[in-house]
């Protein structure tokens, strides 16, 4: 479950960033992680809805040999820029 805990981070973080809410995440562990490996999270937007502002992102996860780990991704809301205004 550690490896799946990063998604969040990418999507509060990065994509979309800090005025997001996370509507729906997705994991798929397709090969097992041991201590020591090095992990690589790389998400693509797949998907953006501007009448509803949400984004779809897909995530695979991949250890130091480039082997795919875990796949999955989520959905976000993208928050307006009006709501940071209001809790200043």
């Amino acid at each position: 479950m550690l490896v799946a805990a990063p998604l969040s981070t990418m999507a509060g973080h990065f994509l979309p960033g800090r005025l997001c809410v996370l509507i729906d995440m997705r994991s798929s562990f397709v090969q097992p992680v041991y201590s020591g490996d090095t992990l690589t999270y790389r998400g693509k937007v797949t998907q953006i809805s501007a009448a509803v502002q949400v984004l779809k992102v897909d995530v695979e996860v991949t250890n130091q040999d480039g082997v795919a780990v875990l796949r999955g991704g989520y959905k976000a809301r993208v928050m307006p820029m009006a709501c940071e205004a209001k809790s200043s």
